[in-house]
């Protein structure tokens, strides 16, 4: 078994996840949510994030098991493989076929050029801003030997670099009281009104229900953590191998079907180390970087924005930045803007 930083090299399906959960429901959804009804609703996002691991570590036990990604077992079962592979690609256009994430994230880079949130007169400019950010990171993803590994390595840097310096800003600038109203907040209980308000009067059951599947991740998204860890190598995974880069990467047979071990003592011992990694991997790196994800956005949000504004829209990143800028000078607000872009 690893040990001390060893760890940090066999952890890596759950950072890939949490890096493409940042960003939707922590810097969108979540802000637009809790500036408009408080901390109270953080609780959603525990029990949220709570549930999502559960059935992240259950979708990597059956490849730690078979080597294969559950996907792969899905489409075994009835009514076919073919019905079932229609029924998720459409469930994957519905949540990840729209340009909203490039877009939030243009709006972000235009204000750290800017200084100003875009207008309607910037659409333009704002599209092209979103579909370099797009092609950026296709072109990323090309190079490597391997796209899990490559994808593990940035968001890695990424989920380092956003949750420290959010913590940093939230350290510097987040009241002691709204600390304690964020950690009361995850339990449900509003320390403006001193009682549990589990749901705010007159509340957006649309924005609560898109809270709900944006904490942590969400929705077809947590799937994929069998293709990342059948990727990494998990369990049976490692004879089955993995989808290589375009530019880089090696011919590799990858395997259509799994594997089945024979459960006697020395394969059980295996599987208990390869078990322990995986809880690490979604108990200690998604799950508490899920929590810090959605918290520490949400902390500053509610310290710089007036309670009770509507921020829903392709703005909601920058306008972190630009109520930072009103009270702590450009710079800042550049500095945020980076984080969210």
């Amino acid at each position: 078994m690893p040990k001390g930083l060893g760890w940090m090299a066999v952890v890596g399906p759950g950072v890939i996840v949490l890096g493409a959960s940042i960003g939707s429901g922590e810097f969108l959804l979540g802000p637009a949510t809790f500036v408009k009804y408080g901390l109270s609703l953080l609780w959603v996002t525990g029990v949220a994030i709570f549930f999502q691991t559960i059935f992240n570590i259950e979708v990597m036990r059956y490849v730690v098991a078979t080597g294969e990604p559950v996907f792969t077992g899905f489409m075994r079962t009835r009514p076919s493989a073919k019905a079932w592979a229609w029924f998720y690609a459409i469930l994957f256009f519905l949540q990840f076929g729209w340009p909203a994430w490039a877009a939030t994230s243009a709006a972000a880079i235009f204000f750290l050029f800017a200084g100003r949130l875009a207008d309607p007169e910037d659409a333009t400019l704002l599209y092209w801003c979103g579909v370099a950010t797009f092609l950026a990171c296709v072109g990323l993803l090309l190079l490597g030997r391997r796209i899990g590994r490559t994808l593990e390595l940035l968001n890695w840097v990424m989920v380092v670099t956003i949750l420290s310096g959010f913590l940093l800003l939230a350290f510097i600038f987040v009241p002691a009281g709204t600390w304690f109203a964020a950690v009361a907040g995850f339990t449900g209980f509003d320390t403006g009104s001193n009682r549990f308000m589990l749901l705010p009067a007159g509340a957006d059951f649309f924005l609560l229900g898109a809270l709900v599947a944006y904490s942590g991740c969400g929705g077809v998204m947590n799937i994929t953590l069998g293709n990342w860890a059948r990727d990494k190598g998990y369990g049976m995974g490692q004879h089955a191998g993995y989808i290589p880069a375009a530019i880089g990467g090696e011919r590799v047979n990858l395997a259509h079907h799994g594997f089945v071990f024979t459960p006697d003592a020395k394969s059980m011992v295996r599987w208990r180390g390869w078990w322990r990694i995986v809880r690490a991997d979604q108990w200690g790196v998604f799950f508490v970087g899920a929590i810090l994800g959605m918290a520490l956005p949400a902390l500053l949000y509610v310290t710089f924005l007036p309670h009770g504004t509507d921020i829903r829209g392709l703005g909601i990143s920058a306008a972190l930045a630009e109520g930072v800028g009103r009270r702590a000078g450009p710079m800042l607000a550049g500095t945020i803007a980076l984080l969210d872009a």
